[in-house]
Parts: structure tokens; sequence; C-alpha cells
């Protein structure tokens, strides 16, 4: 079970672990024990692996388990502004962001949607 801070700081980011499935939220669970084990302890730093674990490598991944439509787009200004005083974070940060970008961007490639509208959704996060 995540340590109320970690939810707390999940929630910033805009995970929602009250929809999660009890699967997801078991997966979460051991994933952060895992971390925990390999001496993640930094509120922040395990929150901001713990989302991306969820979005990217989970495979669990459910957008109906985020607070709202946007949300990861939304999770990297909030990532960026935690890290903005420490540039060693800032750093580690960017790696968790490019993670999520490509996430995003393989999804589009899903999306039915006109081809101009995509394309400017992925100018809009290749600027983010």
């Amino acid at each position: 079970m995540q340590a109320p801070a970690v939810a707390d700081k999940l929630h910033e980011l805009g995970l929602d672990i009250a929809r999660l499935h009890s699967d997801a939220r078991q997966a979460i669970d051991a994933e952060h024990a895992r971390m925990c084990s390999e001496g993640y302890y930094d509120v922040t730093d395990v929150a901001i692996r713990l989302f991306v674990w969820y979005v990217v490598d989970s495979g669990r991944f459910d957008a109906r388990c985020l607070t709202k439509p946007g949300t990861i787009s939304r999770s990297i200004f909030t990532m960026r502004q935690w890290a903005s005083s420490d540039p060693a974070r800032a750093a580690a940060i960017e790696i968790e962001i490019t993670a999520l970008k490509i996430f995003l961007l393989r999804a589009f490639e899903s999306v039915r949607a006109p081809r101009h509208a995509i394309l400017a959704a992925e100018d809009r996060l290749l600027g983010a």
C-alpha cells in the first residue's frame, strides 16, 4: 500500500488511485514496494516513477483512472515544476517525460481523427 504522501502526489499528477481496478492497484503497490527495496525514498521521485510506470510500462493503463482529459500533458508541467529548483532532478525528470511523450505519440497513431488535428497535437506535445 502506498504511503498517503505518495498517493497525494500521484493525485497531483492526475492519477486517481481510487478508480483503479484491484489488479492495477496491487501492481502499483508491488512496484512501490520494489522501488523502496531499491532505495527510492523521496516521495516526489517515487510518485513520478510510479505514474510513468503505470502509464507507460505496467500494461494496465486505463485512461478512466485519470482525473480529467489531458492529464498526461498536465503531468509533464507538474513534474517540471517540482524539479525546477534541482538541476539533477530536472535531468532525471526529462527522461520520464520523454517516456510519456513517446507513449502519447504512439497513442496518436491509433486515433481516428483528421490528420491535421493529429499533427497539431503531436506538434504541441513535442513542444511541451
